[in-house]
């Protein structure tokens, strides 16, 4: 069904945007600078071309819930049927994007006092309007991957001394990168969520990664080796994914929201502490009061409004509570970064079948009662850890630095509830009861019996969520500088698995057991201004649950900054 063939974004399920993360920062960019009376500042812009091509074919045991585990005429109830972000693209150019950000910096000449602002421009050709061969977009799928303009960041800085503490106070939309992940996302960096579209889309730079907030920020020094960091969420904002019909969309149907979360409530507290005894090591403690950024699937029979839309919707939950410990330091040629996180009461998504079962079953024979809301998560207690080690190796292969970057990670849920949750994949339910529920709401209720059933297989139960489950990301980087004309060459490789488990969808949907892939490219720069890349990304691993396994590509961008 329709939640169940929902890829989760708890990590970077697209490679390419791994890769891009790590080179965003490899390029210096130039500026232009302006100076007045009062301030100064500057205005730095990136113009972007770049491109995706499909290079596989599509795999009929993972096209649509047809797929070859469903009956062509039963996969027309399902809510990810019609399969528009496969079936919408053949082989071939699947984005061209071309692209603007600007980021303005103004400060005031005595230092105390500034602003900053970036805004994002772009349009592809290919998806700027909502008509597609097999599952058009909505306005809100145009504005993600076709064109849009948009404010990202917006913000004005103060500082101040407050009883001798060096101090400042941020007041806008901003990002605060809290804990020290890399990759694996679902740890302590929870306060800005994830744009998929954005990181899904050619020529992705990491400023584009996270949607900045409507936040007060405060932060402190009481000593040179002690700060402080708090925030006060004055707006909410919820993760955006990969809109229906997108190329690295595996979700159909944009689900109406049927509960917002309250925009008070959201606020959290940083510590660190730098020890220069300790081999120059950072510690961070932390805590969060937050809302969801990721949305529950919960179900209402009374919203029952077609085919695609049995009664599910969208809903936030509310005040999940983060701790959480991080350190970073150095060993030798190393550097060593990892996090602890311990999430009290975090939402995690049923087994999404069972949750419309749940909806339903008072109003079918004998019952013939109401429908009733089926909350579509749990609650339960969620650790996460993860650690990232990195060095710069010399004169390597006849490169003069070789750059190599791994991290592993690991998600536990304690007390695993003894209801089914959901895992990527998973088109059926696990529980007989709910099959035959819903065989009879979709089949006999909605359509007079007229469709084969397609809800006769139980799904087995190990492709449901576990307890415990990690894996591992790789990354590698070349530098060869001046190989002609100025001319700096970086191939590059990169390389995910996810060794063992199932992560629950939603807060933790990090890791599917056995499902891997791997990109190779080669970057390129001249000068400060230009850079472009090439890489290819295969994915495999996991079988029929791994929704994007015959989504192989090609990806293309050229940058010039000024």
């Amino acid at each position: 069904m329709s939640n169940k063939k929902q890829q989760y974004p708890g990590r970077l399920t697209v490679l390419g945007s791994a890769i891009s993360l790590a080179l965003a920062a490899s390029v210096p960019a130039s500026a232009l600078e302006f100076d007045t009376e009062l301030f100064d500042g500057s205005i730095d812009t990136t113009l972007s071309f770049g491109t995706i091509s499909r290079v596989q074919g599509r795999d009929s045991s993972i096209t649509g819930t047809a797929g070859g585990r469903l009956t062509a005429a039963g996969a027309a109830a399902d809510l990810n049927a019609f399969d528009g972000g496969n079936r919408n693209y053949d082989t071939g150019m699947v984005n061209q994007v071309w692209k603007v950000i600007s980021d303005i910096e103004v400060n005031h000449k005595s230092d105390r006092a500034g602003a900053f602002f970036r805004v994002k421009a772009f349009q592809d050709p290919l998806n700027d309007d909502k008509s597609n061969k097999v599952q058009d977009f909505s306005d809100e799928g145009v504005r993600r991957v076709g064109k849009d303009i948009e404010v990202l960041d917006a913000y004005g800085w103060f500082r101040f001394d407050a009883g001798g503490m060096p101090s400042e106070v941020r007041v806008g939309k901003q990002v605060l990168n809290w804990g020290e992940s890399t990759f694996i996302q679902g740890g302590i960096n929870a306060i800005n969520p994830a744009d998929m579209a954005a990181l899904h889309a050619p020529g992705m730079e990491l400023r584009e990664a996270l949607l900045p907030v409507n936040l007060v920020s405060v932060s402190a020094s009481p000593t040179e080796d002690f700060s402080v960091q708090g925030f006060y969420q004055l707006e909410g904002e919820q993760l955006r994914f990969d809109p229906a019909g997108s190329y690295f969309s595996t979700l159909d149907s944009e689900l109406p929201t049927g509960k917002y979360p309250n925009k008070g409530g959201q606020w959290g507290v940083a510590l660190r502490y730098f020890s220069e005894e300790l081999n120059g090591t950072e510690f961070g403690a932390y805590f969060m009061n937050y809302h969801s950024r990721i949305p529950a699937f919960s179900a209402d029979a009374s919203r029952f409004a077609s085919a695609t839309n049995l009664g599910f919707f969208l809903e936030y939950p509310e005040d999940v509570q983060l701790f959480g410990v991080s350190f970073n330091t150095g060993l030798g040629d190393w550097a060593i970064q990892g996090e602890y996180s311990f999430k009290k009461d975090a939402p995690l998504q049923r087994d999404d079948m069972e949750v419309l079962a749940d909806s339903y079953a008072p109003t079918l024979p004998p019952s013939s009662g109401s429908a009733i809301y089926a909350p579509g998560y749990v609650e339960s207690d969620v650790s996460q850890v993860q650690m990232t080690v990195s060095r710069i190796f010399n004169q390597v292969m006849g490169a003069e630095s070789f750059l190599f970057l791994a991290e592993v990670g690991l998600t536990h849920v304690h007390d695993m509830p003894d209801q089914l949750l959901d895992g990527p994949g998973t088109i059926t339910s696990g529980n007989q009861k709910a099959n035959l529920i819903n065989n009879l709401v979709i089949n006999t209720v909605m359509f007079g019996g007229a469709f084969v059933n397609p809800y006769a297989t139980l799904e087995p139960s190990d492709h449901f969520a576990d307890a415990t489950s990690w894996g591992y990301q790789l990354y590698g980087e070349w530098t060869f500088n001046d190989v002609f004309h100025g001319v700096n060459l970086l191939p590059h490789a990169a390389f995910q698995h996810d060794v063992n488990g199932i992560s629950p969808a939603g807060q933790t949907g990090l890791f599917l057991e056995d499902r891997k892939s791997v990109s190779l490219g080669v970057a390129a720069t001249y000068k400060k201004e230009w850079s472009a890349d090439l890489s290819y990304t295969s994915f495999f691993g996991a079988g029929q649950y791994n929704l994007l396994n015959d989504r192989d590509y090609v990806g293309f961008n050229v940058k010039y900054s000024f």
